[in-house]
């Protein structure tokens, strides 16, 4: 009987662990999009399980990162203004196309030239190039350089808005 006891058990307990990784709510793990309110605060932007404080009652940020945005968002941030929209990919790639008022820096020559074409750290830039790779890189740089509002797209090749052609 005590076999049975222990066979049962052993039995019992993975499938109990199975099921309660099945049974988590997927919701809890999905990132909030980028609304109007979060834009305007982001990057100190506060997870939606946190309860409500003031603007007085935000702890300074001891780490800067990047937010990764979506085209749809990426489109929102360009037609409210303020944006520097930054390619760094190639030139040939940007003469082949690139988004309207795109300025031309590639990855490679961001942390000698960033100063000379975005002075001030404290700007909101939308970095992208053609899949995603280039772009994460150049937020990185440019977060590690100081810069303070970045936003990556990602590629190009998810773009849907207007492609400038040379």
């Amino acid at each position: 009987m005590k076999k049975q006891i222990f066979a049962f058990a052993g039995t019992l307990v993975p499938v109990l662990l199975i099921a309660g990784c099945i049974a988590q709510n997927p919701s809890e793990h999905k990132t909030p999009a980028i609304t109007e309110e979060r834009i305007a605060i982001a990057p100190q932007t506060l997870s939606e399980h946190e309860p409500s404080i003031s603007h007085d009652e935000i702890p300074e940020r001891t780490k800067v990162e990047y937010i990764k945005i979506t085209p749809q968002e990426a489109r929102h941030m360009i037609s409210r203004g303020g944006v520097i929209i930054l390619d760094v990919r190639t030139r040939r790639e940007y003469d082949e196309g690139h988004i309207k008022d795109a300025v031309l820096l590639p990855g490679n020559e961001i942390a000698d030239n960033v100063k000379n074409v975005i002075a001030d750290k404290n700007q909101t830039i939308l970095v992208y190039c053609r899949s995603g790779a280039r772009s994460a890189r150049a937020s990185r740089t440019l977060i590690d350089m100081g810069y303070e509002k970045i936003y990556d797209l990602g590629g190009i090749e998810n773009w849907t808005g207007e492609i400038v052609r040379r």
